[in-house]
Protein backbone atom coordinates (compact mmCIF):
# COMPACT_ATOMS: atom_id res chain seq x y z
CA UNK A 1 0.00 0.00 0.00
CA UNK A 2 3.01 2.43 0.97
CA UNK A 3 4.49 1.51 -2.58
CA UNK A 4 1.14 1.95 -4.19
CA UNK A 5 0.84 5.69 -2.36
CA UNK A 6 4.31 6.54 -3.25
CA UNK A 7 3.91 5.96 -6.69
CA UNK A 8 0.69 8.03 -7.48
CA UNK A 9 2.57 10.56 -5.60
CA UNK A 10 5.25 10.47 -7.79
CA UNK A 11 3.02 11.10 -11.02
CA UNK A 12 1.47 13.42 -9.58
CA UNK A 13 4.49 14.95 -8.69
CA UNK A 14 5.35 14.41 -12.10
CA UNK A 15 2.41 16.51 -13.64
CA UNK A 16 3.03 19.36 -11.21
CA UNK A 17 6.53 19.65 -12.80
CA UNK A 18 5.19 18.35 -16.42
CA UNK A 19 2.79 21.24 -16.32
CA UNK A 20 5.29 24.29 -14.89
CA UNK A 21 7.72 22.79 -17.77
CA UNK A 22 5.94 21.53 -20.94
CA UNK A 23 8.31 19.90 -23.38
CA UNK A 24 9.81 22.49 -26.12
CA UNK A 25 8.55 23.15 -29.43
CA UNK A 26 12.04 22.70 -30.85
CA UNK A 27 12.75 24.86 -34.38
CA UNK A 28 16.59 23.48 -35.40
CA UNK A 29 19.03 26.19 -36.54
CA UNK A 30 21.62 25.32 -38.34
CA UNK A 31 25.46 24.86 -36.87
CA UNK A 32 28.42 26.88 -38.01
CA UNK A 33 30.41 25.42 -40.29
CA UNK A 34 28.58 22.01 -40.30
CA UNK A 35 28.29 20.18 -44.33
CA UNK A 36 25.03 19.82 -45.96
CA UNK A 37 24.26 16.05 -44.78
CA UNK A 38 25.87 16.73 -41.17
CA UNK A 39 23.10 19.39 -40.53
CA UNK A 40 20.68 16.55 -42.50
CA UNK A 41 21.65 14.00 -39.46
CA UNK A 42 20.98 16.67 -37.21
CA UNK A 43 17.48 17.10 -38.50
CA UNK A 44 17.13 13.02 -38.33
CA UNK A 45 18.25 13.45 -34.65
CA UNK A 46 15.65 16.02 -33.54
CA UNK A 47 12.59 14.05 -35.83
CA UNK A 48 13.80 11.29 -33.70
CA UNK A 49 13.36 13.30 -30.23
CA UNK A 50 10.17 14.46 -31.30
CA UNK A 51 8.82 10.49 -32.24
CA UNK A 52 10.08 9.73 -28.97
CA UNK A 53 7.68 12.72 -26.87
CA UNK A 54 11.33 14.41 -25.88
CA UNK A 55 10.03 17.81 -27.59
CA UNK A 56 5.89 18.52 -28.81
CA UNK A 57 6.97 19.33 -32.34
CA UNK A 58 9.84 20.08 -34.36
CA UNK A 59 10.40 23.07 -37.15
CA UNK A 60 13.15 23.22 -39.30
CA UNK A 61 14.24 27.01 -40.01
CA UNK A 62 18.26 26.85 -41.21
CA UNK A 63 17.57 31.25 -41.75
CA UNK A 64 20.87 32.87 -42.89
CA UNK A 65 23.29 30.92 -40.76
CA UNK A 66 25.85 28.35 -42.27
CA UNK A 67 27.22 27.33 -45.44
CA UNK A 68 24.08 27.46 -47.84
CA UNK A 69 22.31 31.11 -47.29
CA UNK A 70 21.88 32.79 -50.88
CA UNK A 71 19.76 35.94 -50.04
CA UNK A 72 18.27 35.55 -53.58
CA UNK A 73 17.35 32.04 -52.84
CA UNK A 74 14.93 32.86 -49.68
CA UNK A 75 15.34 33.32 -45.99
CA UNK A 76 15.89 29.58 -44.73
CA UNK A 77 18.05 27.57 -46.77
CA UNK A 78 16.69 24.30 -45.71
CA UNK A 79 13.79 25.38 -48.47
CA UNK A 80 16.49 25.42 -50.90
CA UNK A 81 16.14 21.65 -51.07
CA UNK A 82 13.52 20.10 -49.05
CA UNK A 83 9.64 20.80 -48.09
CA UNK A 84 8.64 22.97 -45.33
CA UNK A 85 9.40 20.31 -42.08
CA UNK A 86 7.12 21.29 -39.24
CA UNK A 87 5.36 19.22 -36.72
CA UNK A 88 3.53 19.36 -33.89
CA UNK A 89 2.18 23.26 -32.00
CA UNK A 90 4.30 25.46 -30.86
CA UNK A 91 4.66 25.87 -27.39
CA UNK A 92 7.22 26.73 -25.39
CA UNK A 93 9.35 27.34 -28.52
CA UNK A 94 13.01 27.09 -28.55
CA UNK A 95 15.46 27.89 -31.22
CA UNK A 96 18.65 26.32 -31.18
CA UNK A 97 21.41 23.95 -32.80
CA UNK A 98 20.47 20.69 -31.59
CA UNK A 99 22.55 20.43 -28.42
CA UNK A 100 21.20 23.44 -27.09
CA UNK A 101 17.62 22.43 -27.07
CA UNK A 102 16.93 20.85 -23.63
CA UNK A 103 15.03 18.11 -22.74
CA UNK A 104 16.65 16.35 -25.95
CA UNK A 105 18.55 12.48 -25.95
CA UNK A 106 22.04 13.02 -25.87
CA UNK A 107 23.48 13.13 -30.14
CA UNK A 108 24.09 9.35 -31.41
CA UNK A 109 24.35 7.50 -34.72
CA UNK A 110 21.23 5.47 -35.02
CA UNK A 111 21.20 1.31 -34.49
CA UNK A 112 20.22 0.84 -37.98
CA UNK A 113 19.79 2.15 -41.34
CA UNK A 114 16.26 0.78 -41.46
CA UNK A 115 15.42 3.10 -38.24
CA UNK A 116 17.03 6.46 -40.27
CA UNK A 117 14.96 5.32 -43.36
CA UNK A 118 11.71 5.14 -41.67
CA UNK A 119 12.28 8.83 -40.24
CA UNK A 120 13.30 9.98 -43.48
CA UNK A 121 10.17 8.63 -45.18
CA UNK A 122 8.08 9.67 -42.94
CA UNK A 123 8.69 13.35 -42.26
CA UNK A 124 11.36 14.44 -45.32
CA UNK A 125 10.97 15.61 -49.17
CA UNK A 126 12.47 17.12 -51.42
CA UNK A 127 11.78 19.82 -53.48
CA UNK A 128 10.29 18.53 -57.20
CA UNK A 129 12.91 20.28 -59.54
CA UNK A 130 15.51 17.80 -57.53
CA UNK A 131 13.59 14.45 -57.80
CA UNK A 132 13.23 15.13 -61.38
CA UNK A 133 16.82 15.68 -62.18
CA UNK A 134 17.28 12.60 -60.18
CA UNK A 135 14.45 10.51 -62.49
CA UNK A 136 15.59 11.95 -65.66
CA UNK A 137 19.68 11.09 -64.86
CA UNK A 138 18.37 7.33 -63.94
CA UNK A 139 16.72 7.23 -66.64
CA UNK A 140 19.44 8.49 -69.29
CA UNK A 141 22.48 6.68 -67.74
CA UNK A 142 21.03 3.62 -65.49
CA UNK A 143 20.28 1.72 -68.84
CA UNK A 144 22.16 -1.73 -68.23
CA UNK A 145 20.94 -4.25 -65.69
CA UNK A 146 23.97 -3.20 -63.02
CA UNK A 147 24.96 -0.14 -61.41
CA UNK A 148 27.91 0.19 -59.50
CA UNK A 149 27.83 3.38 -57.28
CA UNK A 150 31.25 5.68 -56.12
CA UNK A 151 31.50 7.62 -53.53
CA UNK A 152 35.37 9.72 -53.17
CA UNK A 153 35.56 12.38 -50.87
CA UNK A 154 39.44 13.66 -51.12
CA UNK A 155 39.63 17.39 -50.85
CA UNK A 156 39.79 17.05 -47.01
CA UNK A 157 42.07 14.61 -46.23
CA UNK A 158 45.07 15.25 -44.47
CA UNK A 159 47.80 13.22 -42.42
CA UNK A 160 46.23 14.48 -39.08
CA UNK A 161 42.81 12.74 -39.97
CA UNK A 162 42.16 9.12 -37.85
CA UNK A 163 41.24 7.22 -41.13
CA UNK A 164 43.69 6.22 -43.69
CA UNK A 165 43.90 7.79 -47.66
CA UNK A 166 42.48 5.35 -49.98
CA UNK A 167 44.44 5.09 -53.08
CA UNK A 168 42.16 5.40 -56.25
CA UNK A 169 43.55 2.16 -57.64
CA UNK A 170 41.71 1.02 -54.43
CA UNK A 171 38.55 2.03 -55.86
CA UNK A 172 38.90 0.91 -58.97
CA UNK A 173 39.31 -2.53 -58.17
CA UNK A 174 36.67 -2.74 -55.52
CA UNK A 175 34.42 -1.62 -58.46
CA UNK A 176 35.82 -4.73 -60.99
CA UNK A 177 35.27 -7.27 -57.99
CA UNK A 178 31.17 -5.80 -57.22
CA UNK A 179 31.04 -6.05 -60.83
CA UNK A 180 32.08 -9.70 -61.43
CA UNK A 181 28.90 -12.04 -62.85
CA UNK A 182 27.24 -8.79 -64.69
CA UNK A 183 28.79 -8.82 -67.59
CA UNK A 184 27.15 -5.47 -68.78
CA UNK A 185 27.53 -2.98 -65.75
CA UNK A 186 27.81 0.86 -65.63
CA UNK A 187 29.30 3.19 -63.10
CA UNK A 188 28.21 5.85 -61.53
CA UNK A 189 30.67 8.10 -59.94
CA UNK A 190 30.23 11.16 -57.08
CA UNK A 191 33.21 12.59 -56.37
CA UNK A 192 34.60 16.03 -54.80
CA UNK A 193 37.84 15.33 -56.72
CA UNK A 194 38.24 15.96 -60.21
CA UNK A 195 41.62 13.57 -60.66
CA UNK A 196 39.73 11.26 -58.86
CA UNK A 197 37.13 11.27 -61.82
CA UNK A 198 39.71 11.46 -64.66
CA UNK A 199 41.21 8.30 -63.28
CA UNK A 200 38.23 6.36 -62.86
CA UNK A 201 37.25 7.86 -66.86
CA UNK A 202 40.71 6.88 -68.09
CA UNK A 203 40.22 2.94 -66.29
CA UNK A 204 36.68 2.20 -66.94
CA UNK A 205 35.98 4.33 -70.02
CA UNK A 206 32.96 5.01 -71.44
CA UNK A 207 30.96 2.80 -68.26
CA UNK A 208 31.36 6.22 -66.19
CA UNK A 209 28.33 8.28 -65.79
CA UNK A 210 28.29 11.59 -63.67
CA UNK A 211 26.92 14.67 -63.16
CA UNK A 212 28.01 16.83 -65.64
CA UNK A 213 29.20 20.58 -64.88
CA UNK A 214 29.13 19.76 -60.95
CA UNK A 215 31.64 21.53 -58.45
CA UNK A 216 34.73 19.52 -58.69
CA UNK A 217 37.97 20.65 -57.01
CA UNK A 218 41.74 20.51 -58.56
CA UNK A 219 43.30 20.66 -54.97
CA UNK A 220 42.82 20.03 -51.56
CA UNK A 221 40.13 22.41 -50.28
CA UNK A 222 36.59 21.20 -49.36
CA UNK A 223 34.11 22.42 -51.70
CA UNK A 224 31.80 22.80 -48.96
CA UNK A 225 34.04 25.60 -47.38
CA UNK A 226 35.65 27.37 -50.64
CA UNK A 227 34.41 30.86 -50.94
CA UNK A 228 34.50 31.19 -54.60
CA UNK A 229 31.53 28.54 -55.03
CA UNK A 230 28.06 29.17 -55.06
CA UNK A 231 27.71 27.06 -52.19
CA UNK A 232 23.22 26.57 -52.82
CA UNK A 233 24.13 25.20 -55.90
CA UNK A 234 26.92 22.90 -55.02
CA UNK A 235 24.92 21.24 -51.88
CA UNK A 236 22.25 20.95 -54.89
CA UNK A 237 24.70 18.85 -56.47
CA UNK A 238 25.65 16.93 -53.18
CA UNK A 239 21.93 15.94 -52.65
CA UNK A 240 21.26 15.01 -56.77
CA UNK A 241 24.66 12.94 -56.17
CA UNK A 242 23.87 10.55 -52.96
CA UNK A 243 19.92 10.47 -53.99
CA UNK A 244 21.75 8.41 -57.10
CA UNK A 245 24.16 6.71 -55.28
CA UNK A 246 20.90 5.09 -53.56
CA UNK A 247 19.25 4.15 -56.78
CA UNK A 248 22.72 2.02 -57.82
CA UNK A 249 22.77 -1.85 -56.97
CA UNK A 250 25.99 -1.28 -54.67
CA UNK A 251 28.40 1.32 -54.05
CA UNK A 252 31.90 2.09 -52.84
CA UNK A 253 31.92 5.03 -49.95
CA UNK A 254 34.18 6.48 -48.09
CA UNK A 255 34.05 8.32 -44.23
CA UNK A 256 31.45 10.88 -45.29
CA UNK A 257 28.02 11.52 -44.41
CA UNK A 258 26.80 11.94 -47.74
CA UNK A 259 27.97 8.24 -48.39
CA UNK A 260 26.03 6.99 -45.26
CA UNK A 261 23.00 9.34 -46.12
CA UNK A 262 23.45 7.11 -49.45
CA UNK A 263 22.86 3.98 -47.44
CA UNK A 264 19.88 5.94 -45.31
CA UNK A 265 18.14 6.42 -48.82
CA UNK A 266 18.80 2.56 -49.49
CA UNK A 267 19.18 0.92 -46.68
CA UNK A 268 18.95 -2.35 -48.26
CA UNK A 269 22.05 -1.71 -50.48
CA UNK A 270 25.37 -3.50 -49.77
CA UNK A 271 27.42 -0.48 -48.85
CA UNK A 272 31.26 -0.81 -48.79
CA UNK A 273 33.11 1.59 -46.76
CA UNK A 274 37.10 1.48 -47.83
CA UNK A 275 38.56 3.93 -45.69
CA UNK A 276 36.27 3.00 -42.38
CA UNK A 277 35.79 -0.68 -42.00
CA UNK A 278 33.41 0.07 -38.98
CA UNK A 279 31.34 2.09 -41.12
CA UNK A 280 31.15 -0.83 -43.62
CA UNK A 281 28.69 -3.32 -41.58
CA UNK A 282 26.22 -5.78 -43.11
CA UNK A 283 23.14 -4.77 -44.68
CA UNK A 284 20.61 -4.27 -42.67
CA UNK A 285 22.86 -1.91 -39.89
CA UNK A 286 25.48 0.91 -39.93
Amino acid sequence: MLIKKLLIGAVLVAGLVFSFYPRPYAILKAREGAGLFSMMTDVVAILNAYEKGAVSGVEIDFGAEGLYYEASEGPNWWLYFCEPLKKGTPRRVVRGCYGQIPGVPPYEFFTTREEVHSLIEKHIRFKPDICASVETFCKAHFIKPYTVGVHYRGTDWSPDNEYPQISYAAFGDEVERLAQGHPSFQIFVATDEQPFLDYMQSRFGEKIAFQEGAYRSQGRVALHTDPHNNQCKQAREAVIDCLLLSRTDAFVGTRSNLSRWASFFNPNIPYICLDASDLAKPVGSI
